[in-house]
């Protein structure tokens, strides 16, 4: 049975100087929020304007401001296009979780808005059940006329040193005469290389990505930024992720084989 946030907020002991009032959000919805700052009537991510094909992850943080532990319902959200790629299942008192998300445009188009609830659950001892459901709300502007292939540059697992290449290719089929890639910004621990294909009808580039040999260790969690001629889509971002091992080193006082 779902009860009213009054009475939950005298069972959790929550850190709130009163209840919510009428008209406010779901209780649940504060965990996605800075203490002190209005809470939203949904949790809103925007992807912006996504080429075709585009493979693009998200990650939300969340904190339970109360003091007793709340369980995670698994996230399932209103279209296929996006996909909970991992999630904290359970959060202790005042402990920080994730929700983790993947959109994948290849199959839709256009403006697209995706409910994605998520729902918080406390049993008592006394067997009493409390629950709300945060509303987050995912958009994203997928042009058709812009094709990625594949939809993201994915490195794996890389030495450190390695001077790994990885392509994608951005084709352009629209009606705007000209259409072509302006710039390439500057990435610190990529080189990006821009080289125009012949393709009848269209205007298609492949996109390189290089890794710099002095690159730290650790995660890829890149983009590339092209800039574009076209007012309706002047910035063009392509995911890179991966990981760069770290530097193997011998322990003191031994002896290389």
């Amino acid at each position: 049975m779902r009860r009213m946030f009054p009475i939950l907020a005298l069972l959790f002991a929550a850190p709130l100087a009163a209840p919510l009032g009428a008209g406010e959000p779901n209780w649940a919805n504060k965990f996605f929020v800075k203490p002190g700052d209005k809470v939203p009537e949904v949790i809103p991510h925007d992807f912006g304007v996504l080429p075709k094909g585009t493979v693009k992850t998200h990650t939300f943080a969340m904190t339970n401001i109360y003091a007793v532990p709340l369980k995670l319902a698994q996230p399932k959200a209103s279209c296929g296009c996006i996909t909970v790629t991992e999630y904290t299942g359970k959060l202790e008192p005042m402990e920080t979780g994730y929700i983790k998300i993947q959109i994948n445009t290849a199959a839709v188009e256009g403006k697209k808005t995706v409910k994605l609830p998520v729902t918080f659950s406390n049993t008592t001892a006394t067997g009493e059940h409390y629950e709300s459901t945060a509303d987050i709300e995912i958009h994203a502007d997928i042009r058709t006329e812009i094709v990625m292939k594949p939809g993201q540059i994915e490195f794996g697992t890389v030495a450190f040193g390695e001077n790994l290449t990885k392509t994608t290719n951005l084709t352009y089929n629209g009606r705007m005469r000209g259409w072509k890639i302006t710039e390439k910004k500057q990435n610190s621990i990529l080189d990006i290389d821009v080289v125009t294909v012949d393709v009848r009808g269209a205007t298609s580039y492949n996109i390189a990505a290089t890794i710099k040999k002095d690159a730290p260790s650790g995660q890829i969690n890149e983009e590339i930024i092209l800039k574009t001629n076209d007012p309706a889509t002047p910035e063009i971002r392509i995911p890179v992720t991966g990981k760069i091992e770290a530097p193997y080193s011998l322990n003191p006082g031994s002896t290389a084989p």
